[in-house]
């Protein structure tokens, strides 16, 4: 047990900062991900035939990796091997 602890007094509002800063993050991080991850974006890197083994170099490439990834999570049918 840690001897140690501090206790942080917050008020409400300063709680409802926080809470809303991370929501504002994450829609952010969604956003930019479904940008990613529009179609035409990805078949161009797949020079218009996405396959399994296009999706797996998309997931090694950073500038794809989100759009590969919710690629896949909204077709959890395909490429279950990299599921």
């Amino acid at each position: 047990m840690r001897k140690n602890k501090k206790v942080i007094r917050l008020t409400e509002a300063d709680l409802y900062k926080i809470v809303n800063k991370i929501i504002a993050e994450k829609k952010d991080w969604i956003q930019k991900a479904l940008k990613d991850s529009k179609a035409g974006k990805l078949k161009s890197y797949c020079n218009g035939d996405i396959t399994c083994k296009c999706i797996r170099e998309a997931l090694d490439d950073k500038k794809m990796q989100k759009g590969a990834q919710m690629y896949l999570n909204m077709n959890p049918k395909k490429c279950k091997t990299l599921q």
